[in-house]
């Protein structure tokens, strides 16, 4: 039994008492697993339960805090014709250099009040959130697909063909703002002087519930 087997059964013996323990059946610890990356970073306090279990991990075995991931399947894309086809696209982790910023605006009607100071206000309605994702394409042994900078150029070219929203996962950052899915506006590519290698990119997106209409 390696030290880690026994310091994973100590914690875990140790929060089951106090009801927070972990519950993944037949848990491999090996360090070189996914499944054991999440014991050994369980060991460590850097991840509480199966619910914060991250997408993906870094090449020392820690968490990407806050991955993203565009979940695959079938889509609408426009062929050269300009018609609309059906698609199966993979599943397409964002690089770990990705930055999200969320901004959301509400639609607000200001009146002027005579004789005094300040305005009223009338608040119409909260708007969709705008959400920027910035990063860098490059070049990542770890991942188990797009492991080259261009490869995930063209995945993110492919995303950005679709005609409708676009699925994500993201764990709290999207959970708690309720966002399941996104619609991208915009895509911009840059290249890095004397880096070949590395990709820059920024997405324009809008969140989006989507509601099934039956006629």
């Amino acid at each position: 039994m390696s030290i880690l087997d026994i310091n994973y059964a100590a914690k875990k013996a140790a929060d089951t008492a106090t009801g927070k323990a972990m519950n993944f059946a037949a848990l491999n610890t090996s360090a070189t697993t996914a499944k054991g990356n999440i014991a050994v970073n369980y060991v460590l306090g850097l991840i509480s339960d199966e619910t914060d279990t991250p997408l993906a991990f870094s090449a020392l075995g820690t968490p990407v805090v806050n991955a993203l991931q565009f979940k695959g399947g079938k889509y609408l894309l426009y062929n050269l014709k300009g018609e609309l086809t059906t698609k199966s696209i993979k599943d397409f982790l964002l690089p770990a250099t990705s930055v999200i910023d969320f901004t959301r605006k509400k639609t607000i009607t200001k009146t002027p009040t005579l004789g005094g100071q300040g305005t009223v206000k009338e608040i119409y309605a909260i708007e969709e959130w705008d959400i920027t994702i910035s990063g860098t394409c490059l070049s990542d042994s770890c991942r188990t697909e797009h492991q080259s900078a261009y490869e995930q150029q063209l995945a993110l070219e492919e995303f950005n063909r679709v005609a409708g929203n676009i699925s994500v996962a993201g764990g709290k950052l999207f959970l708690d703002k309720d966002i399941h899915a996104i619609t991208i506006e915009n895509v911009t590519f840059k290249a890095k002087k004397g880096s070949p290698d590395e990709i820059d990119f920024t997405i324009t997106a809008t969140s989006d519930n989507p509601i099934e209409l039956t006629f």
